[in-house]
């Protein structure tokens, strides 16, 4: 089959025929993928910032959608033959990575990690409607659980962001969503303004003072933070005492810096990080796949392409691979 294939730490291309197609085990289905997706893990991936000993090649891509073709046993493997999923391989941590990702034109994961598809929902809709809803719904549950009674959040106009901005919203929990440029920030305007809905430009000369206040205002206790870099440092900066930044992503690539220790000290503040494989719930996940926009789809063979169009324009959309557009 056709794949993109890692070969070596940091490098990965497209393969025209290395890769056999897999052969499902009990409980697990093979997929025919139709769209694969990239996200931030995808790119921690492959740019090597995940230690493991891996059996190269291998076939990259955590998450993705197609049709269930083949089952390898098990009632609910075969109750899903024919059937258009969405599915993920979240399960395996990348250290630990044993099966053929969706950067492929077949893919096998377990049956309990695929979500039927309603008619009214398209694959490429569906190749999006495994991690980023869980994670925004884990992120809630993780935030109620704190009681905070507002957040602030980096990545604003991410496909994640926005899922937040609207949780957050339906269980009245005020937010202060951070962006990058202006445009960003009046699209989050336009689509999201009202009451306890804030949002700031981090590339604005007020922008820490503008943020300090705001957060002593509404008591933003929880920060979730998904850039790293200096923005973790000018986040805690700006929390009250006594809050807790969750570090859940690293889309500068960056280590987190800045972060003062006596400011830890002194205000009481702890870091603390979300991974989805260590939380999981499958409630209204399906309800925050309209949130998601499209912004290109690229064929197997473009992979570069896309991992350069994903990091120089996350706050578009999101990226698709699709095996049909491989020439």
């Amino acid at each position: 089959m056709k794949a993109v294939v890692y070969t070596a730490p940091k490098e990965y291309s497209y393969a025209p025929d290395l890769k056999e197609i897999p052969v499902p085990a009990k409980g697990q289905v093979l997929i025919k993928v139709e769209c694969g997706v990239i996200n931030p893990t995808d790119t921690y991936f492959l740019s090597g910032q995940y230690n493991g000993t891996y059996a190269y090649p291998l076939v990259p891509g955590l998450e993705g959608s197609g049709t269930v073709i083949a089952s390898g046993g098990g009632l609910m493997a075969w109750s899903l033959v024919g059937k258009r999923v969405a599915f993920t391989r979240i399960n395996e941590r990348p250290a630990q990575y044993t099966q053929g990702g969706s950067y492929a034109e077949y893919c096998v994961t377990n049956a309990m990690l695929c979500i039927k598809l309603d008619d009214a929902v398209s694959f490429e809709q569906g190749a999006n409607g495994v991690i980023n809803p869980l994670t925004a719904i884990g992120i809630l549950d993780t935030v109620q659980q704190k009681k905070a009674r507002a957040v602030i959040q980096t990545g604003g106009n991410s496909q994640m962001g926005r899922m937040l901005i609207r949780l957050f919203r339906e269980n009245n929990i005020a937010s202060i969503s951070i962006v990058r440029k202006d445009d960003q920030l009046q699209q989050l305007k336009d689509k999201f303004a009202g009451d306890n809905t804030f949002f700031l430009n981090s590339e604005s000369p007020d922008f820490k003072k503008d943020l300090k206040a705001l957060a002593k205002t509404l008591q933003a206790t929880v920060a979730l933070e998904c850039v790293a870099g200096p923005m973790t440092g000018h986040i805690s900066d700006c929390l009250p005492p006594l809050s807790t930044i969750i570090q859940y992503g690293q889309l500068s690539e960056q280590k987190m810096e800045g972060i003062n220790p006596m400011q830890v000290i002194a205000k009481g503040l702890k870091v603390e990080g979300f991974l989805l494989g260590n939380w999981s719930a499958t409630q209204k996940a399906r309800e925050l796949v309209e949130e998601v926009i499209v912004n290109k789809a690229f064929g197997l063979h473009q992979i570069h392409e896309a991992m350069a169009e994903y990091k120089a324009n996350m706050g578009k959309g999101k990226v698709l691979i699709k095996p049909s557009l491989t020439e």
